[in-house]
């Protein structure tokens, strides 16, 4: 799982580049890539606040057909694909925590670091007190590598232990999405 999730952080990394958020071997802002971080994190909790939760029952079938997003001729059945995402996971807490592990692994991936596999779960109080825990430590870390992007890693395998949701599956529906968007989708600076 180690090589699986650092090889993952390459990749992700490179679907940065190729969505134009960075050039290769182009020096990035690190406490931009911090800010990413806590952006998602806190995207998650008006997720939570708003109970707004993935229903689990169509999950895979829409992993399968995002995965093959790339091959589908029938504009109409690309946009079914689209749209189930959109209702079904798009802005919950799931796939914000998803986002979250999305933007430690670019994170990693920049800086060439190893990733650790998912097996260190954190002490969870509720998720307000997390997230209080997960921004003290984006806050207070100066030196980002290896320690930094595995601790907000665990942060989000934590998160999808306690709430109960597959997190790995939420990560790789989330990358089959946003190989979909377009470049530099939104039009942001960062």
């Amino acid at each position: 799982m180690n090589l699986e999730l650092t090889e993952l952080s390459k990749k992700v990394y490179q679907l940065q580049i190729d969505k134009g958020w960075c050039k290769p071997n182009e020096k990035r802002d690190i406490e931009d890539l911090k800010i990413l971080i806590l952006s998602e994190a806190f995207e998650a909790f008006e997720a939570f606040r708003g109970g707004k939760y993935t229903n689990p029952n169509n999950l895979h079938v829409l992993k399968a057909e995002l995965g093959i997003y790339d091959e589908l001729t029938d504009s109409n059945h690309k946009k079914e694909v689209l749209n189930g995402f959109k209702e079904f996971v798009k802005d919950t807490f799931e796939d914000e925590i998803a986002d979250v592990a999305i933007r430690a692994l670019d994170l990693a991936g920049y800086l060439g670091v190893s990733v650790s596999k998912f097996h260190e779960v954190l002490v969870v109080g509720d998720f307000p007190k997390d997230l209080i825990r997960l921004t003290e430590l984006v806050a207070k870390t100066s030196k980002v590598g290896c320690f930094f992007a595995n601790s907000v890693l665990r942060w989000c395998y934590t998160q999808s232990i306690h709430h109960k949701f597959d997190l790995m599956l939420h990560i790789e529906l989330k990358l089959a999405y946003n190989k979909t968007r377009a470049f530099r989708h939104g039009g942001k600076v960062v």
